[in-house]
């Protein structure tokens, strides 16, 4: 086997109960050079601050003219605003936050020296970028096949992780710069909700601006554990070695596929899991059961199946594991857990994003066009009013999307993470540059805009901890429509 050169592990930031499984997983990191990334407002933060400038200082105030619940308007100040700096403890905006209204923050990134993580086996980059490499020596400092670790020097004890093999020879070709820049993305994102509970925007950045510094990378495996939470749908989860969230959904997935070629592995998975009774020939087997009942109703949907899918594919997992865990809880004892609610609804809504994210994927704005640009409500409503759709869309829907302003729907048509609204905003300014876009296809009604955007908006509400209280079989009901606007589009995403 040809050894890393180090082993990598980051301060632990999530602490779990019960047993866990270290394993140490292969990677090739790469020297880059890459901004320092910074915020945008979200459309909330940049509503609540712009009266705050323009001299409105009462909070229920501020509320009413957003048409905010006060108790949103309070978080985000407390929880966004005032820990960035943008306002003072009296509600003063700050000349930090005067930049970000005006856009001057962030339009000169500093580039640094970072490092991006190659999966060594698939190739895939990984949503991570770190500042720094945490290295841990083995005990006595040898490098061995199965080395052991100490981290508390008073008991003595030990710390053994299953080894991931690297794989003998490198298969991936020229690392794609385009990917990198995905992933980078995908990371900063990440620590922007770690940091903030929201995520904010991230500024425009093209792949210019990130350079691989060297042609060769460093072998390297990074630390992280395989756990149970009794809270999550899924039966084991990896953690995130990186410690921005506390399961890395990506590792998971990659594990998940190979998990056949590693029976000592499953067996030592299968350990850590409860016992249901059922009997399997292989631990391998046994995981497989696990998901079984989900699966069945996935093969029914062979679209999710394309690599592309992939994001759609899991969160519809997660939306039929959590239904049926919220079925059995209602056939058994009519009690529903309010976790199990608030899950499925967050993972309903996301089932609906990622679907108008990989609309926009396939039916783009074109490159070589200007991107639109509105100046308030009106024209963005006349917009949408003007889209050839089979049928017009509502007032009531067109009210809310046209409180979007064009620089939010102009991101959005980039694909930086967007809410929800923006990008369904820009999912459908682009069916004005597609003959052959699904929602000009499909039967008029069919979309139910303004069912689409109260899934959503109960979801924002529920994140923002608003103290609306979720109802079992609307919650249900909801996973159903989420389920059913999602497989109206199954025939255009089977013909990749």
């Amino acid at each position: 086997m040809s050894l890393p050169e180090r082993y990598l592990r980051w301060d632990e930031r999530f602490r779990r109960r019960g047993r866990t499984l270290a394993l140490l997983w292969p990677v090739k990191v790469w020297t880059v050079l890459a901004p320092e990334a910074q915020l945008r407002l979200n459309v909330f933060q940049e509503g609540i601050l712009g009266l705050l400038h323009a001299g409105v200082r009462d909070r229920m105030q501020v509320a009413q003219m957003l048409e905010l619940d006060p108790d949103l308007v309070a978080y985000v100040l407390a929880q966004e605003l005032e820990p960035f700096g943008f306002v003072d403890h009296a509600g003063r905006v700050t000349p930090e936050g005067q930049r970000m209204l005006t856009g001057e923050a962030g339009r000169a990134p500093r580039l640094s020296q970072q490092y991006a993580f190659q999966d060594a086996w698939s190739g895939n980059w990984l949503p991570r970028v770190s500042r720094e490499l945490p290295e841990i020596l083995p005990r006595d400092g040898s490098l061995t096949e199965s080395p052991q670790f100490s981290f508390d020097r008073d008991s003595g004890k030990q710390l053994k992780p299953f080894v991931l093999q690297a794989p003998r020879h490198d298969k991936h070709g020229q690392a794609d710069r385009h990917a990198l820049l995905q992933a980078w993305r995908l990371c900063e994102r990440a620590r922007a909700r770690a940091a903030q509970g929201d995520g904010g925007q991230l500024a425009d950045l093209g792949s210019e601006d990130i350079e691989l510094l060297g042609d060769e990378p460093m072998p390297a495996w990074v630390w992280c554990d395989i756990y149970v939470n009794e809270g999550d749908p899924q039966p084991w989860l990896v953690s995130d070695p990186w410690q921005l969230t506390p399961a890395a959904r990506w590792l998971r997935e990659l594990l998940q596929a190979r998990l056949h070629e590693l029976p000592m592995l499953a067996q030592r998975i299968v350990r850590l899991l409860p016992d249901d009774g059922t009997q399997c020939d292989s631990p391998a087997q046994w995981l497989q059961h696990l998901e079984h009942r989900t699966e069945l109703e996935l093969v029914g949907m062979p679209h999710l199946h394309h690599p592309g899918n992939a994001l759609m594919r899991e969160h519809m997992g997660r939306v039929l594991r959590l239904r049926e865990r919220l079925e059995q809880q209602r056939q058994g004892d009519g009690r529903l857990q309010p976790e199990d609610l608030s899950a499925l609804t967050q993972e309903s809504a996301s089932l609906l994003e990622a679907t108008v994210m990989r609309l926009l994927e396939r039916w783009p704005w074109p490159a070589d066009a200007a991107p639109p640009h509105w100046s308030g409500r009106a024209q963005a409503g006349e917009l949408l009013r003007q889209l050839p759709l089979p049928q017009r869309i509502e007032a009531g829907p067109i009210g809310v999307l046209s409180g979007q302003g064009s620089r939010q729907v102009q991101h959005a048509l980039q694909l930086d993470g967007s809410a929800f609204k923006a990008l369904l905003f820009a999912a459908l300014l682009c069916t004005g540059r597609h003959a052959d876009h699904p929602m000009r296809r499909l039967p008029a009604g069919s979309l139910q805009w303004e069912r689409l955007l109260a899934l959503v908006d109960t979801r924002n509400k529920g994140s923002h901890a608003s103290g609306n209280r979720l109802h079992g079989n609307d919650v249900l009901e909801m996973a159903s429509f989420a389920i059913a606007w999602h497989r109206q589009f199954e025939p255009w995403f089977r013909e990749e």
